[in-house]
């Protein structure tokens, strides 16, 4: 003990005999109190990641979302990831975003409709965990596109180059 700790024991004992036992408990197990700390902090961390990995799972998994709450959960998505480190891209993909969901508004076939929520599903779920970053598109998914689809990336791509 520090000699200011045993004249503050003492100081206690005058007053309080069971502060001074408190305080002796105090002094001799922090070790094993900060231990126990550290111990529950990993515990929720974990307990945090595991939840994480089960939402995840949840979202690839998770049925089709009604098209209105995914394009608002884009846009909001947009806005959380871009809006102070690049707005100017922030711009670019709302005002795709809003392109596209006013182009497939009018389609009647179910399988494109399924398509289209499951794709922009899928990059709802990677923009939000920032997968964006390193995202890269195989050429087996550019010989599945029609020639409108790779002619609207490629604009998409010019555009996205002169910011």
């Amino acid at each position: 003990m520090k000699p200011n700790s045993v004249l503050n024991c003492r100081l206690i004992q005058r007053n309080n005999p069971s502060k001074l036992i408190f305080s002796r408990f105090i002094n001799q197990n922090s070790k094993t109190y900060y231990t126990l700390q550290r111990q529950l902090k990993i515990e929720r961390e974990e307990q945090e990641y595991l939840k994480q990995i089960e939402q995840d799972e949840e979202m690839n998994t998770r049925p089709l979302v009604h098209p209105l709450k995914l394009y608002r959960d884009i846009l909001r998505q947009h806005n959380k990831q871009f809006k102070h480190s690049n707005p100017m891209i922030k711009k670019l993909g709302d005002e795709y975003v809003k392109l596209e969901f006013k182009r497939h508004s009018v389609i009647d076939n179910p399988l494109h409709i399924v398509g289209f929520i499951t794709k922009w599903q899928d990059y709802l779920f990677s923009i939000s965990n920032g997968e964006w970053k390193n995202g890269t598109l195989s050429e087996d998914m550019l010989s599945k596109m029609s020639k409108e689809q790779v002619g609207q990336l490629y604009e998409l791509m010019k555009a996205s180059k002169e910011i």
